[in-house]
């Protein structure tokens, strides 16, 4: 049998417990895709091409240089700033959401 050493999911409410029993020795990542879905409903129109700019700077593809905690770091003060205008933000300041970065690890 082969060793899964990631398991890619998306954020649902239970899905670190249900991946923790299946896949012991595998690291778990939020899917990123799904966030940047989820956060671009929540903003106006307008707005759209600036938080898609914010989150590329978050979630480099070039991953030389950049740590776990330093881009959780920063998705959390970038969701303060996007809360500030639209505070249906504020549910995607969750400790748990430093698995959208378990790729930097």
């Amino acid at each position: 049998m082969e060793q899964i050493d990631l398991v890619v999911s998306d954020a649902l409410t239970g899905i670190e417990a249900a991946v923790a029993e299946a896949f012991p020795s595998a690291e778990h990542q939020f899917c990123i895709t799904h966030l940047k879905r989820s956060m671009g409903v929540c903003v106006a129109s307008k707005d759209k091409g600036e938080l898609l700019r914010d989150l590329g700077e978050i979630f480099p593809v070039e991953q030389k240089g950049y740590s776990m905690v330093g881009q959780f770091e920063k998705f959390r003060t970038s969701v303060a700033r996007w809360s500030r205008r639209y505070p249906s933000f504020r549910r995607f300041d969750s400790p748990r959401n430093v698995a959208y970065f378990s790729y930097l690890n």
